[in-house]
């Protein structure tokens, strides 16, 4: 007659994802292409839970008088990553808050009301994070939602005329990103 041993359930797995608070500089490549300084920082701060801070910075003309892009503009986020260690899928809420004096080779050039009637708005977000190793990575976003501007349109020549003042309400896209990212 055979002796059995008793069984014995298995260990549980207590391995926890660590969270990692974090420091992150960005810079989004896709402003940079369309010639507009921009910075990011992240803080990673609870278990799902990040803030990133985004601003852009374009004080010159492309080509005087007809294309210019000067803009000031913030843009904070709340983010919320599915994942406890901040890479991979994640959702957030955006505001947007800006000055601008932009002209496009067309006959007009828009700015805000006065020079300070800045836009803002608010949106959505969603993006992916993918790190590289323990520094480096990439950040993929996108936002979409409302902005409210109230501009005046000049004649986009050397000191062109004021002709017009407007007030536009925007819903669609209102950030896209290509981010490269370094964390602390």
């Amino acid at each position: 007659h055979a002796h059995a041993e008793p069984e014995v359930a298995p260990e549980a797995d207590t391995t926890e994802v660590k969270r990692r608070p974090f420091i992150a500089l960005k810079n989004n490549l896709l402003y940079d292409l369309a010639l507009v300084a921009n910075l990011g920082v992240e803080f990673g701060f609870a278990k799902h839970m990040a803030i990133n801070l985004f601003a852009t910075y374009s004080p010159w003309d492309i080509r005087k008088p007809d294309l210019k892009m000067r803009t000031l503009l913030l843009q904070p986020e709340l983010r919320w990553y599915f994942a406890q260690d901040f890479v991979g899928h994640y959702i957030g809420i955006e505001g947007h808050y800006g000055w601008y004096d932009v002209a496009f080779c067309g006959k007009d050039r828009y700015q805000d009301k006065d020079g300070d009637t800045p836009l803002w708005g608010a949106g959505l977000s969603y993006g992916y994070v993918k790190d590289f190793n323990e520094h480096w990575g990439m950040d993929f976003s996108i936002s979409a939602g409302y902005a409210h501007l109230v501009y005046d349109t000049f004649y986009n020549i050397e000191n062109g005329a004021k002709h017009n003042t407007s007030t536009l309400d925007w819903w669609g896209p209102t950030r896209v990103g290509i981010s490269i990212y370094y964390r602390f």
